[in-house]
C-alpha cells in the first residue's frame, strides 16, 4: 500500500495505491490521521489506483467518517472502479458515503 497526498488550500486529496486490507491498513490510517492537525475542510480519498479492498479497508472509511463528523470536515471518496464499487454496493456503504468521480470532485472542489 502506497499513499500520497496533494493539498489544495483546505482540501486534501489522499491517493491510495495497491491493496487496502488487514495487512496494509495501519499505514494509511496513521498517515491520514496525522494530517488532520492541518484542519482540512474537505478530505478526498482517491481510490483510482486501489486494486483491492476488504472489510478492514472499509473499516478505515467508516472510521474516517466518524472523524469527519467529530472534526467537521467533509469526506469524499472518488475514483472507485467497478470492482471496488461492488464492495461498497454489497455492504450498502455506497449509501453512507459521498462517492464521486474524480472529474466531478475536481470540478466542484478544486
Amino acid at each position: 500500500m502506497q499513499i500520497r497526498i496533494k493539498e489544495y488550500g483546505k482540501t486534501m486529496v489522499f491517493l491510495l495505491k495497491g491493496e487496502l486490507d488487514i495487512k496494509t491498513k495501519d499505514k494509511p490510517v496513521k498517515f491520514i490521521l496525522d494530517q488532520l492537525v492541518k484542519e482540512p475542510d474537505v478530505i478526498c480519498i482517491d481510490c483510482s489506483e486501489l486494486t483491492y479492498i476488504d472489510s478492514s479497508g472499509l473499516g478505515i472509511f467508516i472510521g474516517l467518517s466518524k472523524k469527519a463528523k467529530e472534526l467537521d470536515f467533509e469526506l469524499i471518496i472518488s475514483g472507485i472502479d467497478s470492482k471496488i464499487s461492488s464492495v461498497f454496493d454489497i455492504s450498502k456503504l455506497d449509501q453512507f458515503f459521498k462517492i464521486m468521480s474524480w472529474n466531478d470532485f475536481s470540478e466542484q472542489y478544486l
